[in-house]
């Protein structure tokens, strides 16, 4: 869905994000009004330092807030030396990337370092779902516990972007090109034909409790969360990933890495995945100095950055989410052609 237009801020510190958030009756602000409608009578209000008090939506009685300070909690209790990189808007969506310390990873010239990270998307106005980034897609039902595996995500250094690893849902190469060639299947019944080395650690359902089932799944809506359970979710997704290797994306890089193209060639593909007109020739105008930065010729791994950057970092009518999505479409695109031509 799109949004008015915005340009995300850029901060390193929880303290933007991190601010009081409730929830009150609607008849709380308008006392002299008989309320008629049932189905939406809670105001999800935020107090930002700097602002007046904004009311960010209208929401039922069932709506759950999914407090960014809780987030920042279970990350202080779990994770130490970390960094942050977040990206906001003032309509209250959050892209909150945590780069782990540790091990680096280094594509193409040796001046371009990966680190591991985190990310999570959350919304305060209700119109994202709140997602890790780092998890797969939870698409089925399992009557059994199985193998969790996440997605891991990475934080390049040299324009400071955060990637999704958005191919880690397979096991191998082949695996994935096989979903790509057969036209990204969506559901889990087509899909299930070509993750067939997936198959056993496509899901994963961890019981928390008596009383909730929680998946470990991409996303959580926020309709009658029980957010006492939630934050022991988080907890787990958080060890999992400080526990678990890298996965597929990364040589899926290495692989964009080695495969050069023309700049002409290059806005084309981007014009095809449907990036904005405006964003592609900011994009083309990124991946040039991209190849001065690192002494580089054009490539697909140049090409796939300099999209993300500009998706995450420009001006557009395009809500956090549908920048996520589009850097998705971008990247699945890039792939196919990394790993079909010579």
């Amino acid at each position: 869905m799109a949004s008015v237009s915005n340009r995300p801020i850029i901060t390193s510190a929880w303290e933007d994000v991190c601010y009081p958030v409730y929830t009150t009756p609607f008849t709380n602000l308008v006392p002299d009004y008989e309320l008629v409608a049932t189905d939406r009578q809670q105001l999800v209000v935020g107090e930002p330092a700097g602002r007046k008090p904004v009311i960010f939506a209208v929401q039922s009685n069932e709506y759950s807030i999914i407090d960014n300070s809780m987030l920042r909690g279970v990350v202080d209790r779990l994770v130490t030396d970390y960094k942050l990189d977040i990206r906001y808007t003032p309509n209250g969506e959050f892209a909150i990337n945590v780069i782990v310390p540790g091990e680096t990873f280094k594509i193409g010239k040796q001046t371009d370092t990966l680190s591991r990270s985190l990310v999570f998307n959350n919304s305060y106005n209700g119109k994202m779902p709140f997602k890790v980034q780092g998890t797969v897609v939870n698409t089925t039902t399992v009557e059994k516990h199985q193998e969790a595996r996440m997605r891991i995500s990475y934080y390049r250094q040299v324009c400071s972007n955060g990637l999704m690893g958005w191919s880690d849902e397979f096991m191998n190469l082949d695996d994935y090109l096989n979903w790509l060639l057969k036209g990204k299947p969506k559901k889990y019944k087509s899909a299930k034909e070509v993750k067939t080395s997936f198959q056993e650690a496509y899901t994963y359902q961890e019981h928390i409790g008596e009383e909730s089932d929680l998946a470990l799944s991409r996303k959580f809506h926020h309709k009658g969360l029980n957010v006492a359970h939630f934050e022991q979710y988080l907890e787990k997704v958080i060890g999992q990933f400080l526990s678990q290797k890298n996965g597929l994306t990364l040589k899926v890089y290495e692989r964009m890495a080695k495969q050069p193209i023309t700049n002409e060639r290059a806005e084309k593909l981007l014009v095809e995945a449907k990036l904005p007109k405006m964003l592609a020739r900011q994009a083309m105008a990124r991946m040039a100095e991209e190849e001065r930065l690192l002494s580089s010729e054009s490539n697909l791994w140049l090409l796939y950055n300099a999209a993300n950057f500009t998706l995450f970092g420009a001006q557009a009518s395009l809500s956090i989410n549908d920048r996520y999505r589009q850097d998705e479409v971008i990247f699945h695109e890039l792939a196919t052609l990394a790993l079909t031509e010579n």
